[in-house]
């Protein structure tokens, strides 16, 4: 079929409208998964095992996008269209989707699934409620803490839950939010609650000591465990680049990273590193380099404080010297 190009530019505001086939476009390409709004990575650069693409919509523009919670990828449809079906143009894409879906390019309407994907607005009392309700058995609620090493007052001062309906861990983020950690191999192991975009941060602070920034709230927790004051858990090392330029760019200390020891944690430090460099700024630290041969069966801050305790102490402990000594 050849394509009908001659009407440039197309309307924006078709645009916008034919943007909301993406999942109707997936589901015609067979990427569905057994998981509701859960695809396999379309990166090709990047194999995930379990579906790592998540569809949302954005709060300010509504489009639909693809989000890789692992390698970062961003895609709407138009992206994913110029990726299957080879198509460079991006008002033959355009011709292309109308065609697939029997729309008029003169004036196509919305996809019927569109509606599906609206953000849920939570009322900040529920938020309290579900809070209040995971932390209402201290003893089942300390027991799985201390399961994972957390300390009783890490728990306390964190206001820490379980939720044993759901066999997660709950996590508070301020006052307008909350992540929840299964316990099972459950996928994905986090799930935040509707509309939270902020990052787990610590309570305390020590203007000589640098962040410590880790992909895992656990990961965060545990580093508050063994009373280190200053740290913050990006929740997926997809947003490790954006928090990086926002926050801790201009930073007089730059921030220790302690991402996973698997290869997207590796190499998203290594992309930091070369994001300063270009920028002209100091290198983040590798929290690693401070433990220059962690054992095999550690992944992650966590695995350590559970399975090394020391060596994460004696860790930290170098990095108080090192600053507060410095």
């Amino acid at each position: 079929m050849k394509l009908n190009t001659s009407n440039y530019p197309v309307d924006p505001v078709h645009v916008q409208i034919i943007q909301t086939y993406l999942p109707d476009y997936l589901k015609l390409k067979g990427l569905v998964t057994s998981e509701r709004n859960k695809y396999h990575c379309l990166n090709p650069k990047h194999t995930d095992t379990h579906p790592s693409m998540s569809l949302y919509r954005g709060r300010e523009d509504g489009k639909l996008r693809l989000k890789c919670q692992a390698c970062g990828m961003v895609l709407d449809l138009f992206n994913v269209v110029a990726r299957l079906d080879h198509i460079a143009n991006f008002v033959d894409r355009y011709y292309h989707l109308c065609s697939l879906f029997n729309l008029d390019p003169g004036n196509p309407v919305p996809s019927t699934s569109y509606r599906r994907y609206q953000y849920q607005e939570v009322i900040p009392e529920t938020i309290q409620s579900y809070l209040k309700l995971s932390r209402q058995n201290p003893a089942l609620n300390t027991d799985n803490w201390h399961l994972r090493g957390i300390s009783k007052k890490v728990v306390k001062d964190y206001q820490l839950g379980f939720d044993k309906e759901s066999n997660a861990y709950v996590i508070p983020i301020g006052h307008s939010g909350f992540i929840q950690r299964f316990v099972n191999n459950k996928f994905p192991k986090y799930k935040r609650s509707p509309g939270l975009k902020n990052y787990f941060l610590s309570k305390t602070f020590d203007n000589s000591l640098p962040f410590i920034l880790t992909e895992g709230e656990i990961d965060a927790l545990s580093l508050l465990t063994c009373d280190y004051p200053n740290v913050l858990a990006l929740g997926g090392i997809a947003s490790a680049k954006d928090c990086y330029l926002q926050d801790f760019l201009t930073s007089s200390l730059p921030p220790i990273l302690a991402f996973d020891l698997d290869q997207a944690g590796q190499n998203t430090y290594q992309k930091i590193c070369y994001l300063a460099d270009e920028l002209g700024r100091p290198k983040p630290l590798n929290f690693w380099s401070y433990i220059p041969n962690p054992p095999s069966n550690i992944k992650d801050i966590n695995d350590l404080l559970l399975s090394k305790p020391n060596l994460l102490k004696e860790a930290l402990t170098a990095i108080n010297q090192e600053y507060k000594n410095g």
